[in-house]
């Protein structure tokens, strides 16, 4: 097993749990990860957490491009995270995680996702929650989705995605 992408997010320096930092509506995110190409839509910072913040519909987190054609495309998201706000944590809200194998472009991604699964944030507090996806591809990318109509915000402390690879298998960054 091997992880194709890791993320601690520890390049986050400004913002709190209690007072996080908005950040632009849509931005490339290449200063607050370890690997460039990571993109935020209504997303925020607290130091060490990615924050998913929607103002009035959805707020999205998406990976860099990835390939995830190995092992038939089969590989599993690790995440931890939590919902919370001003320092307190919640429960009771769903993060929606898609699987696109098209490119991005500003508004989105174009046709929709190959895979989608719902995770139910059931702990008011950080927990690490395992998603297995079985459509990954040569040019796949991964996108935490949130909405929420009232407070609470999706904070992200870390997330992986791992794959089995073959002995001879190598693992690349597009």
């Amino acid at each position: 097993r091997v992880k194709i992408i890791s993320d601690d997010f520890a390049k986050v320096t400004e913002g709190t749990l209690e007072n996080i930092e908005f950040g632009h509506l849509q931005e490339v995110l290449d200063a607050y990860t370890h690997n460039p190409g990571w993109y935020g839509v209504a997303h925020g910072f607290a130091a060490g957490y990615m924050v998913l913040t929607p103002y009035s519909g959805s707020a999205t987190l998406t990976t860099p491009e990835l390939d995830l054609a190995s092992d038939n495309g089969a590989f599993t998201l690790n995440i931890k995270m939590a919902e919370g706000a001003y320092g307190r944590f919640y429960s009771g809200g769903k993060a929606t995680v898609n699987l696109y194998s098209e490119d991005p472009n500003v508004d989105g991604f174009k046709g929709a996702p190959v895979e989608t699964k719902t995770v139910d944030l059931a702990k008011d507090d950080f927990d690490t929650y395992t998603v297995s996806f079985s459509k990954g591809a040569a040019t796949s990318y991964v996108q935490i989705s949130y909405e929420r109509t009232d407070n609470p915000k999706l904070f992200i402390d870390e997330m992986s995605i791992e794959q089995n690879k073959k002995a001879s298998e190598k693992v690349s960054e597009v």
